[in-house]
């Protein structure tokens, strides 16, 4: 039997779930060639791996219930942990691929309903920089 906190987290996966599947959409249309999805290892997640030409990008997707209203609401959505386990996992992939990307970068995409309730995107690129 679900519990209601269980209900909670079912939802949330559904939605986050949701939101990786658009941006995957979004960057296919643009070109990119989505490579993994959700890679789980020792340390890090990664949602997204995506190549185009000598690029190599590693996305992490978040989803919000509204819009992020401003910079300092963006910089909690990485903390300095997450980060560091994304710069692991982009060098995991980058080692698996034997190296042949040129540029490798991070981005964000924050997902989150609009004022109609559809899904829109925020993305921001290389957030390392």
């Amino acid at each position: 039997m679900l519990q209601s906190g269980d209900n909670a987290k079912s939802l949330k996966y559904q939605r986050a779930t949701q939101a990786e599947k658009l941006v995957a959409n979004v960057l296919h249309g643009q070109g990119w060639r989505v490579e993994l999805r959700n890679l789980r290892r020792r340390g890090f997640e990664l949602d997204i791996v995506a190549t185009k030409r000598q690029t190599l990008i590693v996305v992490e997707v978040k989803f919000r219930q509204q819009k992020p209203d401003s910079l300092a609401t963006m910089s909690n959505l990485l903390s300095g942990r997450k980060l560091n386990a994304l710069r692991r996992g982009a060098r995991y992939v980058y080692t698996l691929t034997g190296g042949k990307y040129d540029t490798i970068r991070i981005d964000l995409a924050v997902v989150y309903p609009d004022q109609s309730q559809k899904l829109a995107i925020d993305y921001y690129v290389n957030v390392l920089n």
